[in-house]
């Protein structure tokens, strides 16, 4: 099992909090466009979850930082759902 699955297994769990380095990491891996906001919050976004429910219409999610340093778990979800969707659409390419 990679590192990669380690950790998405480890976000399935419903971990409380991450860290926002290994989200980072993560979202660079699977090419999402990430700005970070003034205050706690960062938007991710991706061509392949453009008008996808769920999704901004551009293809966004914000994710509040809490002290600059943790993402809750509750907000991985989203991203769960993010990185299935770009998988798929891998796959049919």
């Amino acid at each position: 099992m990679s590192k990669l699955d380690k950790i998405l297994r480890k976000w399935q769990n419903k971990p409380i909090f991450v860290e926002k380095e290994e989200v980072l990491s993560i979202l660079k891996r699977y090419d999402f466009e990430i700005d970070f906001k003034p205050g706690a919050h960062i938007i991710v976004r991706h061509p392949c979850l453009i008008n996808r429910t769920g999704f901004g219409p551009n293809g966004e999610y914000t994710l509040p930082v809490k002290s600059g340093q943790k993402i809750r778990g509750v907000y991985l979800k989203a991203i769960l759902k993010a990185i299935s969707i770009i998988e798929e659409s891998m796959e049919n390419e």
